[in-house]
């Protein structure tokens, strides 16, 4: 099996990002939005807008605003088709950066898997530009720097080295010149947060726990496990410490055990709330 879209990919993983999310850090996520009268929700980063439309089924009848931002147009056009399948033909999709602030204020920024794609502290600058006083950002399935397989791969060592040569690609990644948040995005980014100013609300783990059951996946997982098997030996092949070969043989072991339903999965990640405040927007309202 391979992924033809990057869409395809994102789409089946909704099963999995909501089985791992952090319950608790999510009920206090509603009950604040719940709270307020007429709410206006920012998800970033929106993909085939599985958060939006995950909000958009935990706050039936409630007046809400939704608007789901991506720079991929392919992943926007996923996003209005299943909306529309759900019945949410209100949730409004367009095509722009989150760093593209315009004159709208919203109570509310959602961002799942987002984070630690970006500078943290232009992140938070950024989202500071779209907030309303007292909004808040509601940070989901952020990578924390944790990534298993089992059973233990016969080449135990090299998977071993692979993995941490998967997490130091993502620390050499920079946006526009600026390191990103990286492999450990999670902590990185709720530390910036504070530094500059951020109520720190409530965090939580939520991993993936990736397994058969009753000797079968559940529907998405195999994608999933297909998906990260392969972008961890695509990384490989880019690093000059990693044998193609060796590559080659954990790629195919690994896929053999998903095709009989034997390979098991965790993924370390942090759900997290926090909220602006003055000084928060006083701090990121200066230079640097």
């Amino acid at each position: 099996m391979s992924i033809d879209r990057f869409a395809d990919y994102l789409e089946a993983k909704r099963s999995a990002d909501e089985r791992a999310r952090d319950i608790a850090t999510f009920e206090t996520f509603l009950g604040i939005v719940r709270a307020i009268p007429r709410p206006s929700v920012l998800d970033v980063g929106t993909g085939t807008g599985a958060m939006a439309r995950s909000v958009a089924d935990s706050l039936v009848g409630k007046e809400v605003e939704i608007t789901g931002i991506d720079t991929a147009t392919e992943n926007l056009t996923v996003a209005r088709s299943k909306a529309a399948e759900a019945g949410y033909e209100s949730l409004r999709f367009e095509c722009r950066s989150v760093f593209e602030i315009d004159a709208r204020r919203y109570s509310t920024i959602t961002a799942k898997s987002f984070v630690d794609e970006f500078p943290p502290r232009r992140l938070l600058r950024a989202f500071a530009g779209h907030l309303a006083p007292g909004g808040i950002i509601y940070t989901s399935l952020t990578y924390n720097g944790r990534t298993e397989f089992w059973p233990r791969a016969a080449d135990h060592d090299y998977e071993q080295m692979m993995l941490a040569e998967y997490d130091r690609s993502m620390d050499e990644r920079t946006f526009e010149g600026t390191p990103v948040a990286g492999s450990r995005g999670a902590g990185r980014f709720l530390d910036e947060a504070e530094r500059c100013g951020f109520e720190i609300v409530r965090f939580g783990g939520a991993d993936w726990c990736i397994q058969p059951e009753d000797g079968s996946y559940l529907e998405g997982d195999s994608t999933v496990l297909y998906g990260m098997v392969d972008f961890i030996a695509s990384e490989a092949k880019r690093r000059p410490q990693c044998d193609p070969e060796r590559t080659k043989a954990w790629r195919s072991n690994r896929r053999k055990q998903i095709e009989t339903a034997k390979l098991r999965l965790l993924v370390h990640h942090l759900d997290a709330i926090v909220r602006i405040t003055p000084e928060a927007r006083r701090i990121l309202s200066e230079p640097g």
